[in-house]
């Protein structure tokens, strides 16, 4: 917990060698919600696709490659701060993704991917972070959740076919003493 750089790159999630979750606050997610399988990439879009491409030749990992977290890199720790050691810089962005079905319309995306799973990813997610002794939301500040229907190729992003909330800003700022902080004294999410 004393290197403060790559805190957030592996609190998020740590993977053993077969790139199973293993630990982390996205770990705690699965657990919690009761999901098979959560995973979890950092990195750029292109480290993404490979990723992905990668894991669809698996014909056994294909099938369990989502719901995935992606923490996008890069982001800016910004230093100096008396009460944290850094602070992300104009906040995290991330997404949490789910194949999908280019077909289906917009109600039938949201009653299947959206609120059974998205939507309960990112909720335990905020509470998960609020729990972790090296990790602080600020919560005085807004951040952005957009649903992203269908964000394949026609976006220019994600190749493979996925439906995604896309959270940008997220603020965060990251202690590198797991003492430093009291949990006691974070608001509580519902």
């Amino acid at each position: 917990m004393n290197d403060p750089e790559y805190i957030l790159v592996d609190e998020f999630g740590t993977k053993d060698e077969n790139d199973i979750l293993v630990g982390g606050v996205l770990k705690q997610v699965q657990k919690n919600l009761g999901i098979p399988s959560l995973n979890y990439q950092y990195g750029t879009i292109e480290e993404l696709n490979e990723t992905l491409a990668q894991w669809g030749k698996d014909p056994d990992f294909a099938q369990r490659k989502f719901p995935l977290v992606w923490l996008v890199q890069p982001f800016t720790l910004a230093r100096g701060y008396t009460d944290v050691f850094a602070r992300v810089k104009g906040g995290l962005r991330l997404f949490i993704i789910v194949g999908t079905d280019a077909t289906l319309k917009a109600k039938d995306r949201m009653a299947e991917k959206f609120k059974p799973l998205i939507y309960p990813i990112l909720r335990q997610l905020l509470v998960e972070l609020n729990n972790h002794p090296a990790i602080q939301l600020e919560f005085n500040r807004d951040f952005e959740a957009t649903d992203r229907y269908w964000f394949s190729d026609q976006q220019k992003e994600i190749n493979d076919k996925v439906d995604c909330l896309e959270i940008t800003g997220l603020q965060i700022g990251i202690n590198n003493n797991q003492n430093c902080c009291t949990i006691a004294d974070r608001p509580v999410l519902n």
